[in-house]
Parts: structure tokens; C-alpha cells; sequence
């Protein structure tokens, strides 16, 4: 079925979607009613059709509105990024999907260059920034691992952990 729609593996379906799912049948995502296969093609914008990504100047990480018909994968690759990084940036889990009008943080925000007439030194910043998860029902300590770009042993490790064992609504400290 992914063939037949030209869907890669990471690609999701969103409710009203059109999907072939058998010779000359298609149907709605939101239904699942089939309706005989249009003869038209249906037209959707392309990502080649949409403007070239502007970085930002100010340091700040860019942001994107989810549109009609885009998917993690598609939007990843419009900006030179991964899905594992829009997850980690967004703290998206593995079975997170996108909705339209979901703004996604889409670029990893850099540090402000420092002006040039700065006469004060910076403070010393910190080794690592801490952030801390809130496990949510389905979530293992190697779903959270991979989703935020860490090991499992490094898990256990900063949260004082000898079990990978994980409870809905317990906090996990992630070092960035």
C-alpha cells in the first residue's frame, strides 16, 4: 500500500487523506469508505513548490505551521533536518504524528553572537542543559533514549537508575 501511495516508512496518513488501497480504489483516512480511484491526479503543493528556507540571524530557531498532506519525514527534509532531530526539538515519541496548524520547531537555535561592542565578559555557561521528561503511557527508557538523542546507559545514569523500568508521569532528566 505505501508503493501504491508513494509513502516512505515514516510517512503518516492524516484524516481526510486520500490512500489507494487496492487496484483503481482509493479511500478516506478519516472514514474508510472506498470510492472508485479519480482520473484526475490529485494536485497537492509540492515542497519543491514552497520557498526556500530563510535562516534566522538572531540566533533563534526557525519554526514551521504543519500544512495539508505534510508529514514529519517531508518536513525534516525541506529543512535539511532529521526526524529524530524535529522529534528531540519538539519532544515528539515515536508514535507522535503531526497535525495541521502544529507549529514544530524546525532548526536547533544557535547561540547569539556576542555584539562587538560588548565590554562585559559572558558568564561561564553551563556544561550541559538539563531538561526533564515527563514519561508519558507507552514510553520505555529507549523510546525516550532515541527520541532525545541519548543512550539508555546515560539515562539510567543522570537519573540515579540501575532498572530501564519507566512509570507514566515519572520525570527524567536528559543532559543536552
Amino acid at each position: 500500500m505505501r508503493q501504491w501511495n508513494n509513502l516512505a516508512e515514516t510517512d503518516g496518513i492524516s484524516v481526510g487523506q486520500q490512500l489507494t488501497v487496492g487496484e483503481g480504489k482509493s479511500t478516506s483516512a478519516d472514514t474508510g469508505t472506498v470510492s472508485p480511484k479519480p482520473t484526475q491526479p490529485i494536485t497537492t503543493p509540492s515542497a519543491a513548490a514552497k520557498p526556500p528556507v530563510q535562516p534566522t540571524t538572531d540566533g533563534a530557531a526557525q519554526q514551521h505551521t504543519v500544512q495539508a498532506g505534510e508529514t514529519l519525514f517531508s518536513i525534516a527534509k525541506r529543512y535539511g533536518a532529521t526526524v529524530a532531530d524535529l522529534r528531540r526539538w519538539n519532544n515528539l515519541t515515536e508514535t507522535d504524528g503531526v497535525k495541521i496548524g502544529q507549529v514544530l520547531v524546525v532548526t536547533q537555535p544557535t547561540a547569539k553572537p556576542a555584539s562587538a561592542d560588548s565590554t562585559r565578559p559572558s558568564p561561564a555557561s553551563p556544561v550541559g542543559t538539563v531538561i526533564e521528561y515527563t514519561a508519558q503511557p507507552g514510553d520505555t527508557l529507549y523510546k525516550i533514549a532515541r527520541a532525545h538523542g541519548v543512550t539508555v546507559a546515560q539515562l539510567l545514569e543522570w537519573n540515579g537508575k540501575s532498572s530501564p523500568a519507566v512509570s507514566v508521569g515519572e520525570k527524567v532528566k536528559i543532559r543536552k
